[in-house]
């Protein structure tokens, strides 16, 4: 029997195969864009899986620092998350109803702009990249 992708994302990790952990990497993994806490929490609740909201700020914290998922600072005040196991990539937000596209960029312009930084003697370590703007239907 084939494990579930959840499942098998707390295998890949090592980590304890709970309810709200499974529910979570299930929830983001369906997700076709990165969720916020107040979205999870929701997702949660139709799911029939009340969980206190500190807790999940928790898990998530967990999770982030061991690179499981990735935090995305969509706005100033919001950050939402998704997996990591996702293809790296950048998002495109809607300044106007919030909606984020994900945007594919070609490695070699990414490695480009890194080695450009690098000769001005930084250390790239990770990079974000967001474009903001307003999309077809606000437009």
């Amino acid at each position: 029997m084939n494990a579930r992708p959840e499942e098998k994302i707390c295998e890949e990790w090592g980590l304890r195969k709970t309810k709200t952990r499974l529910l979570l990497f299930e929830v983001l993994g369906e997700s076709p864009q990165p969720l916020a806490i107040p979205e999870l929490l929701e997702l949660f609740i139709v799911r029939n899986h009340r969980i206190n909201k500190t807790t999940l700020y928790r898990e998530i914290e967990s999770l982030v620092d061991l690179g499981a998922i990735r935090a995305v600072q969509i706005t100033s005040r919001k950050t939402s998350y998704e997996l990591a196991s996702h293809e790296h990539h950048h998002h495109f937000v809607c300044t106007s109803c919030d909606a984020v596209t994900d945007v594919q960029f070609p490695e070699e312009s990414i490695q480009k702009t890194e080695a450009l930084l690098e000769k001005q003697g930084v250390s790239i370590t990770r990079h974000s990249l967001e474009f903001f703007g307003l999309c077809k239907t606000c437009n």
